[in-house]
């Protein structure tokens, strides 16, 4: 750690909520969510970018075009050339509808490059939790994950799509957990070197015992590698809110809450 902390948001009116981090070698950006910036008395979204030493790169960015109904909880990532995406839970936007699942992808220089787009393609019920991530083998692409209700037959499954570096999809979005009954959320992406994906998640019931970790790799066109895996060795009572991560080796490193197992809950 270098220095004391920063603020980042400029804007300090109201709230600002659920931060993002996107970082390369060139510095990072940091996205959040923010109440009445925009002057509807909604959330947006707004980002910032910095230098590695910390020190910010020009003005907020005003990341959501659609302003009205609520704009929240973004999820960010970064190429190592220092291009960058933000995705976030959109309420309403097709004039009607629930929550769905909005990105919209920046140049180097925190441009964008092309306007805001719904990325789900089913738009009933909800579409939440996105969790982005990038390619590092400089093809510039993005995968980004979500939870969607009903879509897999049975309350919230989880789903994905392949995103060029300007957010425009590579062919359709794809299912990701295979076991469909009850609730499988929360969902969390990885990348390694050479282009394959794991996605973790927190599954209902699947362990035998309340919510349970499990996770699926995936080749870099999004099929399948192998069955779906269970990731807590322990089962009794709740793993939930996973975190997954690919080390420089390759080697995969999977982490997530669990109620009850060091005995102090």
């Amino acid at each position: 750690v270098q220095g004391g902390e920063v603020v980042v948001n400029t804007w300090k009116s109201g709230q600002q909520l659920h931060p993002a981090v996107g970082a390369a070698k060139t510095g990072f950006v940091v996205a959040w969510d923010s109440f009445d910036q925009s002057g509807d008395e909604w959330e947006s979204i707004h980002a910032q970018r910095f230098k590695p030493d910390g020190s910010k790169v020009g003005a907020e960015l005003a990341v959501n075009q659609t302003l009205a109904n609520e704009q929240q909880r973004p999820a960010l990532a970064m190429q190592p050339s220092g291009k960058f995406a933000i995705a976030w839970e959109s309420f309403a936007q097709p004039k009607g509808a629930s929550y769905d699942v909005v990105a919209r992808c920046y140049d180097d220089l925190g441009m964008p490059l092309k306007a805001e787009a719904i990325v789900n393609s089913t738009v009933a019920d909800k579409q939440l939790g996105p969790a982005l991530a990038a390619f590092p083998d400089g093809s510039g692409k993005y995968v980004l994950v979500w939870q969607s209700f009903a879509e897999d037959g049975s309350e919230y499954g989880i789903f994905g799509q392949l995103l060029f570096q300007d957010c425009t999809p590579i062919g359709p979005p794809f299912a990701i957990n295979t076991f469909t009954q009850g609730e499988q959320s929360q969902p969390r992406v990885a990348v390694d070197g050479i282009g394959q994906m794991t996605v973790v998640w927190r599954s209902a019931g699947q362990d035998g015992s309340s919510f349970g970790v499990y996770g699926q790799t995936l080749d870099k066109n999004g099929q399948k590698l192998g069955a779906e895996w269970k990731a807590n060795p322990i089962t009794d009572n709740e793993q939930s809110r996973p975190a997954v991560a690919y080390l420089p080796d390759g080697r995969l490193v999977v982490l997530w809450q669990t109620v009850g197992e060091d005995e102090a809950g």
